[in-house]
C-alpha cells in the first residue's frame, strides 16, 4: 500500500519548521502529528517505540537526513511525515551532521516486515541525492515534496 496518496502529499504530513531541539522532542512532535492525522492512538507510546528503535542504532542516514520508523500495533495506518529543522538536531549521525530533514515512516503491525523495510528504504533513497535533499528542505509545496519522494511504499 502506498503511504503517499497519488501525486500529492497532504499539507498535514509536512511540518515545515520543527520546534524540537533534540531527537526526543522531535520524535514527540512527529508522534503528536501522527495522532492528529489519525495514524496512532497513543503518541507518547509511539514516541517511546521510536526511541527504542533509535537505541538499536541511529536512524540518521547522513548528510542531514534521518528516517525514524516503527511498525507497531500503535499505528492504525501507514503514514510518511516530513519534518524540517532550520537549526538542525543532533541525531547521532555517523558523519556528525545535524539532522535538518526527518522522514518518519510508520506502519501498522499487520504490514509485512519486508513492506515496511521497503518504505523506509524508499524514503532513504528518495533523500539520497544532494539536489533532492536540498529541494525537500527548501520546498513549501506538499505537491513538490510528494513528487520528490515518489511512491514510497509500505
Amino acid at each position: 500500500m502506498s503511504i503517499l496518496v497519488g501525486p500529492a502529499l497532504h499539507p498535514a504530513h509536512l511540518i515545515p519548521d520543527l520546534k524540537g531541539h533534540s531527537r526526543v522532542s522531535v520524535l514527540g512532535e512527529l508522534a503528536r502529528q501522527a495522532q492528529r492525522l489519525g495514524a496512532t492512538r497513543e503518541p507518547a507510546m509511539l514516541r517511546s517505540a521510536l526511541l527504542m528503535r533509535e537505541r538499536l542504532g541511529s536512524t540518521a542516514a547522513g548528510h542531514g537526513c534521518a528516517v525514524p520508523n516503527a511498525r507497531s500495533l500503535l499505528v492504525t495506518r501507514s503514514v510518511l511525515l516530513v519534518g524540517r529543522s532550520r537549526g538542525g538536531v543532533e541525531w547521532g549521525a555517523e558523519d556528525g551532521a545535524a539532522v535538518r530533514l526527518v522522514l518518519l515512516v510508520i506502519s501498522p503491525a499487520e504490514t509485512s516486515a519486508p513492506g515496511h523495510v521497503a518504505a523506509v528504504a524508499g524514503a532513504v533513497e528518495a533523500a539520497r541525492p544532494v539536489r533532492a535533499r536540498q529541494r525537500l528542505f527548501d520546498s513549501d509545496s506538499p505537491g513538490e515534496i510528494a513528487e520528490l519522494l515518489g511512491a514510497v511504499r509500505a
